[in-house]
């Protein structure tokens, strides 16, 4: 059996471990793997539409309503959601993938007992053995596999956290649009009473013209009708309006009503404030999925040098400590044992396996780059259509508003020519028709002023820098 180290070689032996232990630590400072850098993109240097809209973004911009319903369903759905609750989730679980991926640089250390009884073939020859040990190790990272692992999961992590950016914008813009279209199927309605009452009238007058023998009993019944249908018509406007507030109660995860109280009453289209149209190369910082693309793309980028990292040899320092002893209960002459140094495995063999995990996260990253420029391309797109549909709808508004308006004074005066026998039923019914179709048309129009810039809103990403 070989003799411990004497004193005097003692010091030199501790001397080359940890000259070796060094030279491991200079090694660790390189690693493999290609590093990050964005993909290129073919970006426009500007919108066709260009900047119409005159306002700037902010993380407040959904305040900008001036609309405190509004405000708290949005801090309620931002609350409650279940789709943004899922999402956090999501992101706590990324963060403990990365502390899992940095706890990778650490020593491993353990202990071990074991014990044990045998007996021979002679009834009186037994055995006894127990042990106890400690062994701890650490692998320094020669070729940055561990560190390509953490910025693996880093990117991961940024992934994650910015689809719950992603989700809360999404959510934001649902919300309001939602919201107004809620308010469009309430002034609809409105509409709809307004012109029930403007018909009992007609209907009044037509009925009291026949009734007096001045006019034919064809124009009371053609007011009747008309009456009628626009009464059958008020139940289904009714029945919309409730399936929208439901729409919203799943958004901010309450149960069926518990949003009456706040929505029924009506109110009127909330005017969305306006957005600014910035350069098409904000959106790479500036949309959460764009931003997450490029994270996803420096995630598999960063898992090709994972991957090569079992190209190369594995290093690692240990110690151990261990005790054993003949005898359960008498440790009196345990061998102690202590051991310290260096260990090198190198899996020669394995390097098809090896090349087959490093083209497979190849391909992956190159799916991920082609993945990030299409991204790109379809945000680019998304905002150029929306920009410009908002601006042709804010230009259709004001001869809409100029035609509710002469439509109202064509019926004003169309009624009261008839109340005084000088003038024509069907005119009146004309003027009626003309009227409800310009204030719904109307109504429309501003809702979709409001959505449209909801929606361009969401195209640049929201209001997140």
């Amino acid at each position: 059996m070989n003799s411990p180290p004497s004193p005097a070689r003692l010091p030199h032996s501790a001397f080359r471990i940890l000259h070796s232990a060094l030279l491991l630590a200079l090694l660790a400072g390189c690693a493999v793997g290609p590093d990050f850098s964005r993909p290129e993109t073919n970006l426009p240097a500007s919108y066709l539409a260009g900047g119409a809209s005159g306002a700037t973004n902010a993380p407040s911009w959904f305040d900008g309503f001036h609309d405190a319903v509004l405000s708290e369903l949005l801090v309620s759905a931002r609350t409650n959601n279940l789709g943004v609750l899922q999402a956090v989730q999501r992101v706590r679980a990324s963060r403990a993938a990365l502390s899992g991926a940095k706890a990778e640089h650490g020593p491993r250390a353990g202990f071990s007992a074991s014990a044990s009884k045998a007996k021979t073939f002679d009834p009186d020859a037994t055995t006894e053995r127990a042990g106890v040990g400690f062994d701890a190790s650490w692998e320094p990272d020669l070729f940055g596999k561990v560190r390509r692992g953490v910025e693996a999961a880093r990117a991961e992590l940024a992934a994650t956290e910015l689809s719950l950016t992603d989700a809360l914008v999404s959510l934001d813009a649902e919300i309001a649009a939602e919201y107004v279209n809620l308010r469009l199927l309430q002034t609809q309605l409105g509409v709809a009473v307004t012109n029930l009452s403007l018909q009992r009238t007609t209907f009044s007058i037509a009925k009291a013209k026949y009734d007096a023998g001045l006019s034919s009993e064809l124009a009371s019944l053609s007011s009747e009708a008309q009456l009628r249908a626009t009464e059958a018509a008020l139940p289904a406007a009714r029945s919309a309006i409730a399936a929208c507030i439901r729409r919203i109660e799943i958004l901010c995860a309450q149960n069926p009503g518990a949003l009456d109280a706040l929505l029924s009453a009506p109110a009127p289209i909330p005017d969305a404030p306006a957005v600014a149209l910035s350069i098409p190369s904000d959106l790479l910082r500036r949309r959460p999925d764009v931003r997450r693309a490029e994270q996803t793309y420096a995630a598999a980028l960063a898992r090709v040098g994972v991957a090569r990292a079992s190209y190369y040899p594995s290093v690692s320092i240990g110690a151990g400590a261990s005790l054993s002893s003949a005898s359960f209960s008498d440790w009196g002459d345990a061998v102690k044992t202590l051991s310290f140094g260096p260990s090198a495995q190198w899996d020669v063999l394995t390097f098809g396996r090896t090349a087959a995990r490093v083209e497979q996260a190849r391909a992956a990253a190159e799916e991920a780059a082609l993945s990030y420029r299409e991204t790109v391309l379809r945000a680019v797109h998304e905002v150029e259509t929306q920009a410009v549909a908002l601006r042709e709808t804010i230009a259709r508004a004001e001869p809409l508003r100029a035609a509710a308006d002469a439509q109202a004074r064509a019926l004003a005066l169309s009624q009261a020519l008839y109340e005084r026998d000088l003038g024509e039923y069907l005119d009146v019914v004309a003027a009626q028709q003309g009227r409800v179709s310009a204030d719904r048309t109307l109504a429309e129009a501003l809702a979709d002023i409001a959505l449209g810039r909801i929606a361009l809103y969401k195209a640049l990403g929201g209001g997140a820098d």
